[in-house]
Formats: C-alpha cells, sequence, structure tokens
C-alpha cells in the first residue's frame, strides 16, 4: 500500500468515528446500542446515527476561519493573531473535508444497503425550518457582535456591536416558540435539558440555546442602558461588574454551536442525502453569519446609526464569509455525489441556484465588496443595500428549506420523487 493510499485510509476511518448517540427518555440516556429493533427493522448501526467527530471539527474549523476574517477586518493591530486563527482553522476545515470524501464511497454503500433506510421520513414542519433559521440569525448576529465588542478600538465601531446583541435576542425570543413547537411538548424539551450527553448534539443545542439567551439578555442591557424600562434597569445593576465585551466574547462559541448545531445533527442520522452531507454544520454557520451580518445592517439602518467605517468592516466580513459559503456550497454538492439530485432535482433546483447561490450569496458577496471599496457614506450607497438584506434573509431561509426538506423523501440516489413525497416534503 503506497503512503497516498495509507493517508485515505487514515481519513477514512478518522471520518468515520463517532461520538455515542443517546436515547433520551425522563432525563436517562441511553446507548443506541442497548435499545431494541423498532417496528421488526435490525436496529441502525450506531457509526451511522451517532454524531461523527470530525464534523463538528470541520465546523469548527470554518468557525476559527471566520473568527479570523472578522478579527483581521475589526481591528488591523490584531492581524498577527488573525492570521493564526485562519491557518488553524483552515487546517482544520480541510483534514475534515479530506476526511468526508476519503468515506463518500463507505457511506454511500451504507446508505444503499441497510434496512433503515425503509424507516418513515420525518415529520417535520413549518416550527423545524422557522427554528433553525432565527437560531441561525441569532447565532450569526452575536458571533460578530461579540467579536466587534471584544477586539474593536474604534468607538465608531460601538454600533455594530450594540445591534448585533439586540438583533440575537430577538432572533433568540423568535426562535424559542419555534424550537418547543417542534419538540411538541415542554416535557421533550425538559428532558433535553436534564440529560446532558456530549454526544448529542440535539441536546447540546437545548442548553446552548438558553445559554446563549442570557448572554443576549446581558449584554444587550449593558449596551442600551438609557432606553430600558425599570425592569431591564434592575436586571442591568446586576450586570455591571462584568465588562460587556467578556460578555460577548464568552458567548461567541455558544453562538457558533446554535448557528451550525442543526447541521451538525441532520449529518449524525441515517437518512439520505443528510447521511453523505458532511459540510452542512459548517454551511449552517456560514449562512448564519451571513444572514445575522444583513440582520444586523437593518438594524443600523433602522436606527441610522450607519457612520464611519462600519459598512466597510462588515463588508470586508461578508466577502469572506460569502465566498466561503460559495465553495461549500459546491464541495456538498461533490459530497452527495448521486444523491445530489435531492438538492438541485426538481422544484428545488431554482432554490439552491438562484434562490441561496444566486440571489443569498453571490449578490450579497458582491454588493459587501462594494461596501468594503467604497468611502461614501451609508446615505450615499442607495438602494442596494436594501437587496443585500432581502438576499442575505432569503438565501438563509431557502438553505435550510432545501436541506431540511430533501432528507424527507422516499427515493434513491438520481432518481424523481413520487407524488406522495413531494406532497408530504411541502
Amino acid at each position: 500500500m503506497s503512503v497516498f493510499q495509507r493517508i485515505l485510509d487514515a481519513a477514512r476511518r478518522l471520518s468515520l468515528f463517532t461520538l455515542p448517540a443517546p436515547e433520551l427518555r425522563w432525563g436517562k440516556a441511553r446507548r443506541l446500542e442497548d435499545r431494541p429493533a423498532a417496528n421488526g427493522l435490525p436496529e441502525v448501526p450506531p457509526r451511522l446515527r451517532s454524531t461523527r467527530f470530525m464534523d463538528a471539527v470541520l465546523a469548527f474549523g470554518v468557525v476559527l476561519a471566520i473568527a479570523g476574517f472578522s478579527v483581521a477586518a475589526i481591528d488591523r493591530a490584531s492581524s498577527a493573531l488573525a492570521g493564526e486563527l485562519i491557518l488553524a482553522g483552515a487546517a482544520l476545515a480541510g483534514l475534515g473535508v479530506l476526511c468526508a470524501f476519503a468515506a463518500r464511497a463507505q457511506l454511500a454503500a451504507d446508505a444503499e444497503g441497510e434496512p433503515a433506510m425503509r424507516t418513515q421520513p420525518p415529520d417535520w414542519g413549518v416550527g423545524t425550518l422557522a427554528g433553525t433559521f432565527f437560531g441561525g440569525v441569532a447565532g450569526g448576529a452575536f458571533f460578530i457582535a461579540g467579536l466587534t465588542d471584544f477586539f474593536l478600538t474604534d468607538s465608531s465601531l460601538q454600533p455594530i456591536a450594540r445591534h448585533g446583541y439586540l438583533v440575537s435576542l430577538v432572533a433568540i425570543l423568535l426562535c424559542l416558540p419555534c424550537r418547543i413547537a417542534d419538540l411538541g411538548r415542554l416535557v421533550r424539551l425538559r428532558n433535553f435539558l436534564i440529560a446532558f450527553p456530549p454526544g448529542s448534539p440535539a441536546s447540546l443545542g437545548s442548553w446552548m440555546l438558553p445559554l446563549l439567551a442570557g448572554f443576549a439578555l446581558t449584554a444587550t442591557v449593558q449596551a442600551f442602558p438609557d432606553s430600558l424600562p425599570l425592569g431591564a434597569r434592575v436586571v442591568r445593576g446586576f450586570t455591571e461588574w462584568v465588562p460587556r465585551r467578556f460578555v460577548g466574547l464568552a458567548g461567541v462559541l455558544p453562538a457558533a454551536f446554535v448557528a451550525a448545531g442543526p447541521g451538525i445533527a441532520l449529518g449524525g442520522t441515517f437518512r439520505p442525502p443528510w447521511l453523505q452531507s458532511r459540510v452542512l454544520g459548517a454551511l449552517f454557520f456560514l449562512s448564519g453569519v451571513l444572514s445575522g451580518l444583513a440582520a444586523i445592517l437593518g438594524a443600523m439602518l433602522v436606527a441610522a446609526q450607519m457612520f464611519g467605517p462600519v459598512h466597510t468592516v462588515l463588508g470586508r466580513i461578508g466577502v469572506w464569509t460569502g465566498a466561503i459559503e460559495m465553495l461549500f456550497l459546491l464541495v456538498l454538492l461533490a459530497l452527495l455525489g448521486p444523491w445530489a439530485s435531492h438538492l438541485i432535482g426538481g422544484r428545488r433546483a431554482p432554490a439552491y441556484w438562484l434562490g441561496v447561490a444566486g440571489f443569498g450569496v453571490f449578490l450579497p458577496v458582491w454588493l459587501h465588496q462594494a461596501n468594503a471599496r467604497s468611502e461614501r457614506l451609508w446615505r450615499e450607497l442607495g438602494s442596494e443595500q436594501g437587496w443585500l438584506i432581502l438576499g442575505s434573509l432569503t438565501g438563509a431561509f431557502l438553505l435550510r428549506w432545501v436541506v431540511l426538506s430533501a432528507g424527507q423523501e422516499e427515493r434513491g440516489p438520481g432518481r424523481r420523487p413520487s407524488r406522495a413525497a413531494e406532497g408530504r416534503s411541502a
């Protein structure tokens, strides 16, 4: 065996390494191998239903890279730290992509040969879609706000942090009812909160969202001290001893997990094409950052707080985020192979190419580049900023709709969905 073949084999084994996926039942976690077969079908092997370690590593690499680009845009004096973050993130993301391609053949064989393919698709509706969308906006907005608040050296960048915290808090308040509606009953949410198994993205997400809500509430109360009702001012009295910049920095990782968590969780399921979609966590995070930037721009536009280098800094972050997201959209299709027809076949093709790639990524990147290179004031930039905001938010929503609906069809690779499947995923 050649050295190259040994490297590919090691990457394949690393990519198939999993964390135990527990089953939550009244606050007690049990491994899947302890669960009996259901409906007379053999149980799915734990390595297929478990959270793949390299999926999380890949997403974390993208988080580090975007953090590096953001720090470089916010504070030029921190360029050395930004470079280290970018290099570390690129190395982790590259390793994750290599492992994903190395294990692609094994995952395709698993998807074709396992009897669990006959299980019913999940019955997910508008609540699931809206929850993942608002969670992405909340995580992306807080991610940018926290980094800006900690690394800023120019006081004119304060509106980014202040309005980023506010946008994140509002998005969380919209996300929580959607998550509860998705679970169906409050008792299920309690079960997720009581059990805290490290191998379950669903349970971790149930903890990270309230944790991020606490950070967002604290930072928002500190950011708007003069325009708060009496109750919020009382809360502010308990938070004054913690500097806001440290609150923002502490919430950066929970924000990244809230944005990327649903994609990582989907990659740990057995339903095609989610089984082969090893980059969904990274894609959901990138989409969340781009939509969070758009929401921050919209909030500052309403508040008339656009001045100084604000649009230049946000433009630089948006250019790199959108460019990397476009790259991962292509990587996703390459990983799926024949299963890519789930995403770009039938009625989802216009949504993927025109809505996500075109209107949701390419147009915002082009407009962010114009902002980054422009010396004009915000009021002179024209109505194209409205298209930037609309395109970013629409693209993030359509990406989640395409991905979630694609896994709810009963069909194999390269086949057109039946009319019944189309009606069920609609």
